[in-house]
C-alpha cells in the first residue's frame, strides 16, 4: 500500500503532466515551425550554439513552447554555460508553471 507521500508525490506528478500539456496545447505556435525544426536538426548536427540562436528567436517572436525553453537549456548545458542554462529553465517554467 502506498504512503501519503508517495501518493502527494504522483498527485503532484500528475498535475505538472496537466499543466505541461495544457501549456503545449495552449502555445501551438504557428510561424515558428520551421525554426524549430531547423534548431531541431542543428542539435543533431551537435550545432548548439546556432539551435540556441534560433530558439531564442523563436522566444522573441512570443510563439515559443515549454519544449523551447527546455532544449535551449540542454543546448546551453552541452556548451558548459551553466548560468544561462539555469536562467532560460527559470525563464521557461515562469512563463508557462506560473500563472
Amino acid at each position: 500500500m502506498a504512503t501519503t507521500q508517495e501518493i502527494s508525490l504522483f498527485l503532484l506528478c500528475l498535475h505538472m503532466l496537466a499543466c505541461f500539456l495544457e501549456a503545449n496545447a495552449s502555445r501551438q505556435p504557428s510561424g515558428s515551425s520551421k525554426l524549430r525544426q531547423a534548431a531541431i536538426e542543428m542539435i543533431q548536427q551537435e550545432q548548439y550554439e546556432g539551435a540556441v540562436e534560433l530558439y531564442k528567436r523563436i522566444m522573441e517572436k512570443e510563439e515559443a513552447i515549454a519544449d523551447d525553453y527546455n532544449n535551449a537549456a540542454v543546448c546551453l548545458q552541452e556548451l558548459d554555460n551553466l548560468e544561462e542554462s539555469q536562467e532560460m529553465y527559470r525563464q521557461g517554467i515562469k512563463r508557462f508553471y506560473h500563472k
